[in-house]
Parts: structure tokens; C-alpha cells; sequence
């Protein structure tokens, strides 16, 4: 079913308006402000961000050539679903990638590092008691992707960060109450993977890594 996207009003800063439109729909969808298959009205972006049209639609449609989205004829525009076999597989090299950055991490962490890294865990629980999934969502990531920018592997960077502006979720789809468990367990994962980093448990750290990234996420399939 595709639903209709409400969005508050944002300002858009000097820079190429249809490359700005862009990043702001990939940071929506990465953080799960708009679902899959929910419909980006053209519209709804141009109210939103106080722009015209044009440079709205060259941003759908360059999100849509590169299978961001999808172009629905004469319905507009909506979030691509992924396939449970493209979701395994992005897991699978998730998986592999962020470890290697942990593995990095690990090594290089001081303590100011890991205090940031704390910040964003407590942000995620402070988010999950509020019911605030997007909230989540965006702590969440951003608890992953400080690990990554702070491996000192450049290549390694830009491959994961691919990852999370990929057309394939990086967090759980499901809203519900049912899935407040698992959100519960993923926030002790993290914790275990913080005390991990500070004891510099790389054995440790190994299995919470897997669990974390491949075996959670089956509960969304």
C-alpha cells in the first residue's frame, strides 16, 4: 500500500538545489522518515522544502534511475522494497565491512571516542521509550557509522557509507510493539560491543557484530 508523506518544513542552504533535494530525500529514507513503499509526492517535497517543482523532479528522477525509488506510472514517485534475498545479501556484506571497521576501531578508540559512542546508545533507549523510531533510527546509525569514519581506512569508509545510501534498509521496517523487544536487544548489543572497545575484546566483539547485523534482522522477513 502506498501511503501519502507528511514532512515538516525545511530551509534549503545555498548549494545545487536539485543535488541538496537529493541528499535530503536519501537522509529521509535512510532514516527512516519515509517507509517502503510509501509514496514521495512531488508536492509534499516542494512545500516541505519551499521550492519549485523542477528541481524536485530531477532528484526523484536521478533517485530513480539509480533504484533508489521507484517511478510509478501516473502515481508518482515511492520507496523501493528490497527483496529478502537483496536484504540478505547487503547483510552479509554489512556485516563483513563494519567488522573489519571494528576491528580497526578498536585499536585507535580513546576515551573521548567512546563516550560519543555511549551518547548515541543512550540516545537510542531514550528514543525506544518514547516510541520515537526514527529517533532510533538516526542514533542508530549514527553509533554505526562513528565506528566506520574512525577505522582510518578511507576505502572502507566510502564502501559502507554506500551501504547506507543503498535502496536496502539498514533497519528494521516493522513499527509495531512487537518489535520493542528486539530494539531492547540490539541496545544491549551495542552496550556489549562498547565494553568490547573499551577492554579491546576482539574475540568478543566478533559474535555481537554477527548477531547485530545478520541474525536481528531476519525478524523483518
Amino acid at each position: 500500500m502506498i501511503r501519502s508523506l507528511g514532512m515538516q518544513p525545511r530551509q534549503i542552504k545555498n548549494q545545487l538545489l536539485r543535488d541538496q533535494i537529493y541528499e535530503y530525500i536519501i537522509d529521509m529514507i535512510k532514516n527512516g522518515e519515509v517507509e517502503p513503499g510509501q509514496k514521495l509526492a512531488e508536492q509534499s517535497i516542494c512545500n516541505a522544502l519551499g521550492v519549485s517543482r523542477t528541481p524536485v523532479r530531477e532528484a526523484l528522477t536521478r533517485l530513480a534511475a539509480e533504484g533508489i525509488i521507484d517511478k510509478i506510472p501516473r502515481h508518482g514517485f515511492s520507496v523501493r522494497s528490497a527483496s529478502r534475498k537483496e536484504k540478505t545479501d547487503s547483510y552479509a556484506v554489512q556485516y563483513a565491512l563494519e567488522y573489519l571497521a571494528a576491528e580497526l576501531y578498536i585499536d585507535r578508540c580513546t576515551e573521548e571516542m567512546l563516550q560519543e559512542q555511549e551518547s548515541y546508545i543512550n540516545q537510542m533507549e531514550a528514543a525506544l521509550k518514547e516510541r520515537d523510531f526514527t529517533q532510533y533510527i538516526q542514533a542508530n546509525n549514527h553509533a554505526h557509522l562513528h565506528i566506520v569514519e574512525n577505522s582510518g581506512n578511507d576505502v572502507l569508509i566510502e564502501s559502507v557509507r554506500d551501504i547506507y545510501m543503498s535502496p536496502i534498509p539498514t533497519y528494521y521496517e516493522d513499527r509495531s510493539d512487537r518489535i520493542i523487544p528486539i530494539l531492547n536487544q540490539c541496545i544491549e548489543e551495542h552496550r556489549g560491543m562498547l565494553r568490547c572497545f573499551r577492554e579491546k575484546d576482539k574475540e568478543g566483539l566478533k559474535p555481537l557484530y554477527y548477531n547485530h547485523i545478520v541474525i536481528d534482522k531476519t525478524f523483518d522477513d
